[in-house]
């Protein structure tokens, strides 16, 4: 190969790294990882998700938002580092984060 990404070495976009500075093709970070900025070369650049969330098995992810809260639990809103919190007993969480609180019945 002779054309320039070949024989350019090029920073990596956000949600990928390379092992080492040179042409080779840079690679999507992990599932359950991501990386806001671009130039990583380690692995150690993708950044974990929080506890409790995961990429759904996405790898390449760029954004923190990637991280979505696990089943049962809910986005604790109001906080600057985001937080999964189990959602309370008699709640509904649903796919999108958000924790309902059931309305009783028999009374």
């Amino acid at each position: 190969c002779t054309s320039a990404a070949c024989v350019a070495c090029s920073a990596c976009l956000p949600g990928f790294y390379k092992a080492f500075v040179g042409v080779d093709a840079c690679v999507p970070c992990p599932a359950n990882t991501f990386r806001t900025a671009r130039g990583a070369t380690e692995l150690a650049a993708c950044v974990p998700c929080h506890p409790a969330a995961s990429t759904e098995g996405r790898a390449g992810q760029s954004r923190r938002d990637a991280c979505v809260c696990d089943v049962d639990h809910y986005a604790e809103a109001g906080v600057q580092e985001p937080v999964c919190v189990v959602c309370p007993r008699a709640a509904l969480c649903e796919a999108d984060g958000v924790c309902l609180l059931r309305e009783r019945t028999g009374e």
